[in-house]
């Protein structure tokens, strides 16, 4: 098989993962029977030049960029939104609170671990909605970890965590210091941060070691009025708050690495959740593994 044919065919399953295409679908733009389009799908041999011309002009691609894989998954989805491609269950739009970027951490971890596509059809939604949307609500972020919470290691919970701390700490440029000395100190600040960082949760130190901290969190009034419960959220997404916490010490004080403990949780019947965050000095996660 011909490097051309390999990239001419991972662009074509990248344009229906990323547009959410079937290959009845595609198959009708490429102006081929379906039955033809899988056969040349599992051969990996040419697509007729005519049907070609007729996919790129309906994704709004050049034909030499399509060849080479040479394009912009975000700009591809841009270019291709339909009224519905963004829509999302009613049961999400309501308490839209959360961070998109928690969002579309979860939905690049799942294409690493090849369940984007269970991802997908458990929230009932489309790639661009997790790609694009900016308000969504905190149980949509709960029930994507609940789905994934089978298939995740601790390291990917740490490694996410790591990447939305990153994130968040960019976005903090002009308000944050530079290092702390002492996690009292650095939990301190974060509380005082809560009106930028967190609109879901409370959160109070409880104590202080020269290496740990204790963390509760509480969920705030208007959340337990809508949703008639404390326990809303799960305890994936417990697990993924938790992890998110100790990166703040791995990104924030000299030579030491975040590790958490979900010490309790309103999911196993505690009055509230708490996170117990340890320091210890050892090395920064490779940053080669962050992009």
């Amino acid at each position: 098989m011909s490097l051309e044919h390999i990239t001419l065919w991972k662009s074509i399953e990248n344009v229906q993962e990323m547009l959410s295409w079937d290959d009845y679908y595609i198959s009708e733009i490429l102006d081929i029977r379906l039955n033809e389009f899988i056969q040349l799908k599992s051969r990996r041999e040419d697509i007729p030049l005519l049907g070609l011309h007729y996919l790129c002009k309906e994704i709004g691609l050049d034909e030499h960029s399509f060849l080479e894989f040479n394009y912009d998954n975000k700009t591809l989805i841009q270019q291709n939104l339909k009224a519905n491609d963004l829509d999302i269950p009613e049961k999400y739009k309501e308490m839209a609170y959360s961070k998109m970027f928690s969002l579309k951490n979860i939905y690049n971890t799942s294409k690493c671990l090849g369940k984007n596509k269970y991802l997908l059809k458990k929230l009932q939604v489309k790639p661009a909605a997790l790609e694009l949307n900016k308000n969504v609500s905190c149980q949509l972020i709960s029930d994507a970890f609940k789905y994934l919470g089978k298939y995740l290691s601790p390291y990917d919970y740490n490694l996410m965590g790591y990447k939305n701390a990153i994130l968040l700490k960019d976005s903090l440029k002009k308000i944050q210091p530079s290092k702390f000395s002492k996690m009292s100190d650095l939990f301190e600040w974060w509380l005082s941060m809560e009106y930028i960082l967190e609109e879901n949760w409370s959160y109070s130190i409880e104590s202080t070691t020269d290496n740990s901290i204790k963390i509760n969190s509480y969920p705030k009034h208007e959340f337990v009025d809508h949703f008639k419960t404390k326990a809303y959220g799960s305890n994936e997404l417990n697990n993924a708050r938790s992890s998110f916490a100790s990166s703040l010490v791995s990104l924030y004080m000299n030579n030491s690495v975040g590790h958490s403990m979900t010490t309790k949780s309103v999911h196993r019947g505690d009055a509230y959740c708490q996170f117990t965050i340890y320091a210890n000095d050892t090395k920064l996660p490779d940053q080669n593994l962050l992009h």
